[in-house]
């Protein structure tokens, strides 16, 4: 800082090329050693290594009190003015001008102002840049803001020697600033500015026609299938709906594309096939739906054998066809029974549920009692072979015979309904409990007239006689005509049983399969005459010990029934 008591001394350069000795004055202040120290800060003769001659000009006659020798600057370089050339930036009001600063020093702050007409907008643009460069642009730079002062929206700062895109304003006015800090300094920057309208630059894109408003402001005209304020979009339609049962064909989406709607089959149309894409974005038709196609079922015919009937209300159209849902059943005539599905619906795609049934030939299963047991015996195929052809067929190896094996005939068999079986099944049947003898046939078949052949068998108990006479007796087979009695305790005086046990009360005798001799006292209360009732009672065949746990298999327990 400068004391008050600053003096004024003559500092001395000496403008390269020419040799001169330029002098002006300035503030000082004496340091320790009594030497003139600067107060101002100036470049000095630094600058003159960049300049035609001495500082931002060249040197004339003396016209400025400033420099002590009479020398001043008679002509300052572009973007430079002021009798010592360092004052730079000013308004501009003009059609079309440049701004132009050249050889700028350090520490340097310009400010220029430029302004159009009314309804007219400024287009700036630079012709050459060169400033020190910074990713920040905080060094030097240029900075352009859209408004006539500091404070105005900032367009963008530039730096470096890399030219930016032209620059339009919004409004009437720009703002330039330039900036330099203490070091390093470079060429500057030239830039090119003119008045124009805001159709000037072509805005409208896609051959959009620009139309200026009251206000200076433009408007686009769009061509057909473009939009935006600069026609910069073009029309789009969403993704039509795909209906339910169909598809879409066509990608296009743009303005006037046209998609198609096609069904799958066994589905038609309704509504248009083919949809536009219009300026609004929406399609020229709404969704069309695919609906089911009537279709109708032939006739599927009757079994052999059988014959069929459709369902009230339906019936076969022109004798051949059935309609949508019509319900069609099956049956079989005496003695064929029906493999199969019973009922057949004809469905939306014209055709009929399950498979079409057959009526085979087939016999009941027979009922047979408790007390016997049947097993069914694989199916036998009689041979064709005569007894010529077997005794022929004898001479040969049975290695020969394998190689020529008989050929078994294919059997027409179907699926069966739960209680049938087919025709030559074999069933043999026998007694569960060995003190029980069969009464009846031991093996039947099922006939081709759909009867079975033998007669129906039956188990009786053998009374005091065992099976095998020369057999050694043992314990459980000494008394097979003897049935114990058991009895459910339910509401019985004796704390000591649990409800629902049974218990052993009395024995009895079989008479036959179904009956049992016992005594009254059984089946009877105590001083009663009431018979208990039968739900209570069960008889147990086979028994030999009291102790349940060393009962043997063959053991059965019946129930009682009410007479």
């Amino acid at each position: 800082m400068c004391r008050e008591c600053c003096e004024y001394d003559q500092i001395e350069c000496v403008c390269p090329g020419k040799k001169e000795v330029v002098g002006y004055t300035i503030p000082c202040c004496r340091n320790e050693e009594n030497e003139c120290d600067s107060c101002l800060i100036h470049p000095g003769c630094t600058i003159f290594e960049n300049c035609k001659s001495c500082r931002n000009g060249s040197w004339g006659g003396a016209l400025d009190d400033f420099y002590v020798k009479g020398f001043y600057c008679a002509e300052c370089r572009g973007g430079w003015y002021g009798g010592d050339c360092m004052r730079c930036g000013q308004v501009l009001r003009a059609p079309k001008g440049q701004i132009l600063l050249e050889s700028y020093p350090l520490n340097a702050h310009c400010e220029w102002t430029v302004h159009a007409k009314p309804g007219f907008i400024i287009q700036l643009r630079f012709v050459m840049l060169s400033l020190e460069f910074d990713y920040m642009c905080q060094y030097d730079y240029v900075e352009v803001r859209d408004g006539d002062n500091s404070d105005s929206r900032i367009i963008k700062r530039f730096c470096g020697n890399e030219r930016p895109a032209p620059i339009q304003s919004t409004g009437p006015s720009l703002h330039i600033l330039f900036q330099s800090d203490g070091s390093k300094n470079f060429d500057g920057f030239h830039a090119i500015f003119e008045e124009i309208t805001a159709c000037s630059s072509s805005p409208c894109f896609h051959d959009g026609t620009c139309l200026l408003d009251k206000t200076g402001s433009y408007q686009c005209a769009c061509l057909a299938g473009y939009t935006g304020k600069r026609c910069e979009s073009l029309v789009m339609c969403k993704t039509p709906g795909v209906p339910a049962h169909g598809m879409v064909e066509g990608s296009d989406l743009r303005y006037g594309a046209q998609v198609y709607f096609r069904c799958l089959p066994g589905y038609s149309l309704k509504g248009n096939r083919v949809a536009l894409c219009q300026l609004d974005g929406s399609w020229t038709t709404h969704d069309p739906a695919c609906v089911l196609e009537e279709k109708n079922c032939s006739d599927p015919g009757g079994p052999i054998n059988g014959y069929r009937r459709t369902s009230e209300g339906s019936g076969l159209i022109n004798g051949r066809y059935a309609k949508i849902g019509t319900i069609m059943s099956f049956f079989c005539n005496h003695s064929y029974v029906l493999s199969g599905n019973e009922q057949r619906t004809c469905q939306s795609d014209g055709e009929w549920s399950g498979k079409q049934p057959i009526c085979i030939k087939a016999c009941r299963e027979p009922k047979i009692s408790d007390l016997v047991r049947q097993r069914v015996l694989p199916m036998q195929v009689q041979s064709r072979e005569t007894p010529l052809h077997q005794l022929y067929s004898a001479k040969f190896s049975k290695q020969k015979l394998d190689s020529y094996p008989t050929k078994k005939p294919a059997l027409p068999f179907g699926e069966l309904p739960p209680g049938y079986v087919h025709l030559h099944t074999q069933i043999q049947y026998e007694c569960l409990s060995p003190f029980y003898r069969r009464l009846g046939s031991s093996r039947r078949t099922c006939l081709k007239t759909g009867k079975w052949s033998g007669r129906a068998p039956s188990c009786i108990p053998i009374c005091g006689k065992i099976e095998n006479m020369t057999a050694p007796k043992t314990p459980g087979t000494r008394w097979p005509w003897q049935a114990a009695i058991y009895r459910r305790t339910i509401g019985l005086q004796d704390s000591s049983l649990h409800k629902g046990t049974w218990f052993l009360i009395c024995s009895g005798a079989l008479v036959n399969e179904r009956t049992v001799v016992v005594a009254a006292h059984c089946v009877t209360d105590l001083g009663k005459s009431i018979v208990i009732k039968a739900a209570e009672l069960k008889v147990v065949l086979g028994k030999f010990y009291r102790d349940d746990d060393r009962d043997e298999k063959t053991i059965q327990s019946l129930r009682v029934r009410d007479e």
